[in-house]
């Protein structure tokens, strides 16, 4: 099994693993790649999926699925299972006619420094067959893990769900799954749960998959659009890569959406919690991002910022508390970032 290369779309991916008609019929399009990463050079790759203030689940570097982010609190590394199990993965079996069949885990090889462990299983899945090599193609939001190998026997395949066909000598086939996920109950820096905006629009995980499928042709064709054109842009290539790839941080836990709408978000994120709460105004006056390619999203923080932040004396909390009845509940504003939502309060009028 030569140069077999997996293409995920880092859209709708984790929980309800979905396959439809639909999927058979939908093949991604061809995509850009802006940035390649050899196999010396995939530790540390993960590329989010999912949407804006919905979580996230990442698509490693070699093809694992890796830092499950969708139950609304930071969660690096968190694979699902205590590390050294087998947590969700996906998996390819063939048998040529007449032949022995043969098993790959759909994962690039470990690194040296993983094989040592106190119980023997550093990382998830260890003992399983991989493909010997591996590489990352990226232009984000689009992602692509490229595995290769000469596949070795193995009559013992493991799966939860599985497809099936018949594929001729030098002939391809695109499997299409798509995982998705509803997890309501966010609390963020409140005492008491706050909710998420996307879970107002999709009764369950499911209902994610079939009202979300039929759109990602256009997704995928308005995503295609953005990304081309950036990088084909004559800027210097550093500057489109760090401009394309610091995006990921709209899909982070770093922000969500409250029922109402409203963008909120933290400084930044830790391991396994949020840094530094309320949306502060002298730090979130330093993004740009949202505006310009979300600007109804922008203006909700406006929102929040002058019509629930700010006291009858003019104050205004420079950490908007939760739920929003609470926002202006707050004794400290700063300067820097009461003046910038001013000047922010302009620029969305402009």
């Amino acid at each position: 099994m030569n140069n077999f290369c997996k293409s995920i779309l880092p859209l709708f991916f984790a929980i309800v693993f979905f396959h439809s008609a639909f999927a058979r019929e939908w093949a991604p399009a061809s995509w850009p790649v802006m940035k390649h990463y050899d196999r010396d050079h995939l530790y540390r790759i993960a590329l989010p999926l999912g949407g804006i203030g919905t979580g996230t689940v990442s698509l490693g570097g070699r093809g694992e699925l890796r830092d499950w982010e969708i139950m609304n609190v930071p969660a690096k590394n968190f694979s699902t299972v205590t590390t050294g199990n087998n947590a969700p993965f996906f998996a390819i079996y063939v048998k040529p006619q007449g032949g022995k069949s043969q098993t790959r885990l759909l994962e690039g090889p470990l690194y040296s420094h993983e094989f040592l462990h106190y119980e023997g299983r550093p990382v998830n899945h260890h003992g399983f067959p991989r493909f010997a090599d591996a590489s990352f193609d990226a232009a984000y939001p689009f992602g692509q893990v490229n595995l290769s190998d000469i596949a070795e026997a193995d009559d013992d395949p493991m799966a939860s769900l599985s497809l099936k066909t018949s594929l001729a000598p030098g002939k391809t086939e695109c499997f299409t799954f798509f995982i998705t996920w509803n997890f309501p109950n966010r609390r963020a820096w409140s005492s008491v749960p706050v909710g998420n905006y996307y879970s107002t629009l999709y009764s369950d995980a499911w209902d994610v998959a079939e009202k979300t499928l039929p759109e990602l042709p256009r997704l995928e064709r308005e995503t295609l659009a953005f990304v081309n054109a950036l990088s084909q842009s004559s800027c210097p290539d550093v500057i489109k890569e760090a401009a394309l790839f610091n995006l990921s941080t709209l899909r982070s836990q770093t922000i969500f959406r409250i029922p109402s709408g409203h963008l909120m978000g933290w400084e930044g994120v830790m391991d396994r919690f949020g840094s530094c709460q309320g949306s502060c105004t002298h730090v979130w006056n330093y993004e740009t991002a949202t505006p310009y390619l979300f600007g109804a999203l922008a203006r909700t923080m406006r929102d929040v910022e002058f019509n629930y932040a700010t006291n009858d004396k003019g104050l205004m909390n420079f950490r908007a508390a939760l739920p929003l009845s609470e926002a202006a509940k707050g004794s400290s504003a700063a300067a820097d970032g009461q003046m910038g939502c001013l000047m922010k309060l302009y620029r969305e009028w402009q």
